[in-house]
C-alpha cells in the first residue's frame, strides 16, 4: 500500500475516533479532563495526518525518500485500533438485535454514559498519542527540509546550466564578431 493511502487510513481512523470522543463529552456531562485532553491530542494527531498526506500526495510520482517509514505508520495504526475498538464497544449506535428492545434502550442509555478506559488508561493514551505525534511531526518536519534541499540542489543545477548557456552564447557571439571583423577586414 502506498504511503498516501496509509495516511489516508490513519486519518479515517482518526477522524472516527475524534467523532465518538467528542460525543461522548458532549452527552456525558462532567467528561473528566483526561477524555478532553485525549481527544485534543487526536484532534492535533489528526492535523499532523493530514498534513503527513498533502506531502507524501505531493511527491507520490516523484523520486522522494520520505523519513516516514512503515513502522511508524504501523504503531500509529496499531494505537489508534485499539482506542477505535473500544470506543466501538460502547458506541450506543451499536445495538445488539438479540435483545429484547427493554433491554437494547438499557444498553444504550448504559453505554452513553460510560468511557470505555480508565482514568489511569486514557494517562497512558495521551501519552502514546502525544508520543506519535512528536514522531509524526518530526518525519513531516525531516521531510519538509529534504524536499527544500533537493529543491536548492535543484536550483544550483539549473544555475550552472544557465552559467554555461551564457558561456555558449558569449562564445559564439565572440565568434561572430570575430567572422565579421576578418569579413570587414579581408574585404576592403
Amino acid at each position: 500500500m502506498s504511503l498516501s493511502a496509509s495516511i489516508a487510513g490513519l486519518i479515517s481512523i482518526t477522524d472516527m475516533i475524534a467523532g465518538k470522543s467528542y460525543k461522548y463529552i458532549k452527552e456525558a456531562r462532567g467528561a473528566s479532563k483526561e477524555v478532553k485532553k485525549l481527544l485534543e491530542e487526536i484532534t492535533d494527531l489528526f492535523g499532523i495526518l493530514n498534513s503527513l498526506r498533502l506531502v507524501a500526495s505531493r511527491y507520490q510520482d516523484e523520486a522522494f525518500d520520505s523519513t516516514m517509514q512503515s513502522q511508524h505508520i504501523h504503531t500509529c495504526h496499531t494505537l489508534l485500533e485499539k482506542i477505535k475498538d473500544r470506543l466501538d464497544k460502547v458506541d450506543p449506535s451499536q445495538v445488539d438485535e438479540t435483545k429484547s428492545p427493554f433491554r437494547q434502550k438499557a444498553s444504550t442509555l448504559g453505554r452513553t454514559l460510560i468511557w470505555p478506559f480508565s482514568s489511569t488508561e486514557t494517562r497512558v493514551l495521551i501519552a502514546e498519542v502525544a508520543n506519535q505525534k512528536a514522531t509524526l511531526s518530526l518525519a513531516l518536519a525531516a521531510d519538509g527540509i529534504n524536499a527544500l534541499i533537493e529543491s536548492l540542489s535543484q536550483q544550483k543545477a539549473q544555475r550552472e546550466d544557465i552559467t554555461e548557456i551564457r558561456e555558449n552564447i558569449r562564445a559564439q557571439r565572440a565568434e561572430q564578431a570575430l567572422a565579421l571583423l576578418s569579413m570587414f577586414t579581408t574585404h576592403p
